[in-house]
């Protein structure tokens, strides 16, 4: 079982009677697997409240490095601007 971390970016709302998970845009999920029987579903476990439940993998993206850290940090404001007396 698989408990990578990821990120909702498309909210869903589960059907009714159903086995899906309402998800909203923000939420950290782990991912606890992807069925070969169900390619475009993947099944997730709420961080906040351990609910579990499928989740269209379309909605659903693995935070990448480039989202942890902006190539912006360290750079100053003011780079590039001259100023005189």
């Amino acid at each position: 079982m698989s408990k990578d971390v990821i990120r909702v970016v498309k909210s869903h709302s589960a059907g009714p009677n159903s086995d899906e998970l309402s998800v909203n845009c923000g939420e950290r999920l782990h991912l606890i697997e992807t069925e070969e029987k169900r390619p475009m579903w993947s099944l997730v476990r709420r961080i906040s409240d351990d609910a579990q439940g499928w989740v269209p993998s379309v909605c659903l993206r693995s935070p990448s490095v480039s989202s942890i850290s902006s190539p912006e940090i360290g750079k100053s404001r003011t780079a590039g601007r001259v100023y005189s007396d």
